[in-house]
């Protein structure tokens, strides 16, 4: 069993102060139990690669819309066309 307990930090950008190290605070600990070979295991929060997010299901169901729209757009265009030439 091991406690893990993490920290941040950053570089300073200034010129004054150039190379100095700003850290955070450490985290609460936690203990972690590792198992046998568990770095050959998937890690549980990967996916299939498949998943859609709802924007993504959003975009396609407007997309769709666009279209649907568009054809029937074209329909009474041609509809009303034809009928001004006669």
């Amino acid at each position: 069993m091991y406690e893990v307990k993490v920290r941040g930090g950053t570089y300073s950008r200034f010129f004054s102060e150039n190379n100095k190290t700003y850290k955070g605070p450490f985290s609460h600990p936690r203990k972690i139990l590792l198992y046998p070979d568990c770095h050959k295991r998937p890690h549980p929060k990967q996916g299939t690669g498949f998943e859609m997010s709802a924007g993504i299901i959003a975009g396609i169901i407007c997309a769709t819309f666009a279209l649907f729209l568009l054809v029937v757009a074209m329909i009474i265009w041609r509809q009303v066309h034809k009928r001004q030439k006669q």
